[in-house]
C-alpha cells in the first residue's frame, strides 16, 4: 500500500484546492527518508476554515492505518513561518 497516498487522500477530502495549499515537507519530500520518518504535511490555508475541519484533517490520518506519525502544520496568513 502506498500510505503516502493513502494520507493524502485522507486529507484532500476535508479541504477545496481554492483555499488551500497543501503540501509535503521534510524527509520524504527530500528523499531522505528511513525507517522512522514520519509524514509531514503541511496545509497553508488562504481562507480559514472552521475548527472540525481542521481537527478532523489532523486527526483522521493519526488514527489511520497509516503505520507512521503524521504531523500536520496548518498555516493561515495570519502565522509566522519561521526556517531555522
Amino acid at each position: 500500500m502506498d500510505f503516502l497516498s493513502f494520507t493524502k487522500a485522507i486529507v484532500l477530502k476535508h479541504i477545496d484546492g481554492q483555499n488551500h495549499k497543501v503540501f509535503l515537507f521534510g524527509s520524504r519530500a527530500f528523499g531522505n527518508v528511513s525507517n522512522f520518518s514520519d509524514i509531514d504535511i503541511g496545509d497553508m490555508e488562504t481562507k480559514r476554515t472552521d475548527h472540525r475541519t481542521n481537527f478532523q484533517m489532523v486527526h483522521e490520518p493519526e488514527e489511520s492505518s497509516v503505520p507512521y506519525n503524521v504531523n500536520m502544520e496548518l498555516i493561515d496568513k495570519y502565522s509566522i513561518v519561521l526556517n531555522s
